[in-house]
């Protein structure tokens, strides 16, 4: 018994009872990554991806964007002579190479674009003529980064809708640190990607670019984008090559204003010019309306004003009413002396401009205030 007595009492000091227990410590379940990282979590981080970037690019009061799309394999004529240089004659990979030299040209034309379209966007703000749009794009290497680039020199924020892949190590450097985004869902991405476009040129590119591109033909034309946009395709003959529109048309499959709204170019400067005045005819257009392209209202404080639903307020007749950076109505117009290229022989059309689109801002305005949100 004594023996037995021994071994209870021995067993009672390895594990403590009562008084002697301490507190159980243990983790919520939204800071449990194990969890979080499980399949049975799904849901909670595509809500992530649909909620976080909503509030980042509130926080750095980007509403409007223009988006960029095109191949990942473009390279600067630097970046092509050096690779050119490393790659052996007659090898698989200098083959590759030369393939993609055409490539070069729309790189540079690229980033010719988006410098010169931030510069007119900071000028236009800064007289308080217009809206304030931010350059965007997948935040990868090659047209995304020629993008990028170009805002970067004219030293104006820009956007990176990144996405995580094994043979990208993270966003192209020239991506705002503040706007720079990794996906993990594809769809969500594409989601953020559309909800704020105000405008989108697309280059030459390949499976990425042309589904990317077709999403948002396709929200265009069964009008889940509410607003008029302008849809460049930057450089002519490679699209014109690989997709026939107008067949497309002829076949019954798409309307003739879906082919006429598209503006095909090499020319930078006539994609500048196009873009601008687009952006301006549309801004125009909602002038009576109440323009999609307003900033959120704040309060006193400085916080956003938001209705009984938990969305951000906008209204047209409050004293608080604001614009991006603006301080009058983005309707007004620029003159096509002051608009990008000068004034030309079309009266400030750009060559080429599609007149199916500009024509729009003649159209009578509907009886209802447009859709604050896009999608």
């Amino acid at each position: 018994m004594a023996a037995i007595a021994g071994a209870d009492t021995e067993k009672d000091g390895e594990q403590p009872y009562g008084e002697q227990m301490p507190p159980v410590q243990c983790n919520k379940a939204y800071k449990n990554l194990d969890f979080l990282n499980t399949p049975a979590a799904r849901n909670i981080r595509i809500q992530c991806e649909f909620q976080e970037p909503g509030v980042r690019l509130l926080e750095e009061e980007v509403h409007n964007v223009v988006m960029f799309f095109g191949s990942a394999r473009a390279k600067s004529r630097e970046e092509f002579e050096k690779a050119l240089e490393r790659a052996i004659p007659g090898s698989p990979e200098r083959e590759k190479l030369m393939k993609g030299e055409f490539l070069v040209k729309y790189y540079e034309g690229i980033r010719t674009l988006t410098e010169k379209f931030s510069d007119w966007n900071h000028q236009r703000v800064h007289e308080g003529t217009g809206s304030r749009y931010v350059v965007a794009t997948g935040g990868g290497p090659g047209m995304m980064q020629a993008a990028n680039e170009g805002a970067y020199r004219a030293q104006a924020p820009s956007v990176g809708f990144g996405i995580s892949l094994p043979f990208e190590a993270g966003l192209n450097p020239y991506v705002s640190p503040s706007l720079a985004f990794e996906f993990h869902y594809f769809f969500t991405r594409k989601f953020w990607m559309a909800y704020k476009i105000c405008g989108l040129v697309c280059a030459p590119g390949g499976f990425g670019t042309l589904d990317e591109l077709f999403e948002i033909l396709t929200l265009k034309q069964t009008g889940r984008i509410k607003r008029p946009i302008p849809i460049i395709l930057f450089g002519k003959s490679y699209w014109e090559k690989i997709i026939n529109f107008q067949a497309m048309c002829d076949h019954g499959m798409i309307s003739q204003d879906d082919v006429d709204s598209l503006f095909l170019t090499d020319d930078p400067d006539d994609a500048l010019r196009f873009l601008c005045q687009s952006i301006e005819e549309v801004e125009q257009e909602h002038n009576e309306l109440g323009s999609p392209f307003l900033a959120p209202m704040r309060d006193a404080q400085g916080g956003y004003l938001h209705d009984a639903r938990g969305r951000v307020r906008r209204s047209r007749d409050a004293p608080e009413f604001e614009l991006q950076g603006a301080q009058g109505m983005a309707g007004q117009a620029r003159s096509p002396e002051t608009s990008p290229g000068g004034e030309n022989a079309n009266n400030g059309k750009a060559a080429g401009v599609p007149d199916s689109f500009l024509a729009k801002k003649n159209a009578k305005p509907k009886a209802e205030k447009p859709s604050e949100s896009v999608i």
